[in-house]
């Protein structure tokens, strides 16, 4: 994994735990660059992937403690439409892995977020993507 990324995220988290918000936004918009250049160049899918999906995470999780659940949902969103475009494309069985296993992971992240706050900010398409069958699979998969 980048050095670079991994001090943008460790900072990025060092200012969420001391609950200055703005810093970590900073930090992890950052990161969340740094992941998706080293993705265009890298030949390892598992941590291109899971570099990009951190950073979103950590970008979503910051806007829920600031109480900024349609901005956590807008990345949210972002992530799960990258993954989806990832998988729709011809990539070699262990890009397509390490895609599933982010993908799984953002709508996980979806599931605990709609536990806390039922009314999210989603169009009807995409809610029936990441809640209907194709979400609910995918979660059940993870629970299992």
């Amino acid at each position: 994994m980048n050095n670079t990324w991994k001090t943008l995220t460790k900072d990025g988290n060092d200012a969420f735990d001391l609950c200055d918000h703005f810093s970590a936004e900073m930090k992890y918009i950052a990161a969340l660059e740094v992941a998706k250049h080293d993705f265009q160049y890298t030949s390892k899918p598992d941590d291109a992937v899971s570099q990009v999906i951190v950073s979103y995470l950590n970008l979503a999780d910051n806007y829920i403690e600031m109480k900024m659940i349609e901005q956590a949902t807008t990345f949210l969103l972002q992530a799960f439409r990258a993954m989806e475009h990832l998988e729709q494309r011809t990539l070699p069985d262990d890009w397509k892995h390490a895609c599933f296993q982010g993908k799984r992971r953002i709508v996980e992240a979806f599931w605990a977020l709609k536990k806390h706050h039922p009314d999210l900010p989603l169009c009807e398409k995409c809610y029936a993507k990441i809640f209907g069958t194709e979400g609910h699979e995918m979660a059940h998969q993870t629970l299992h």
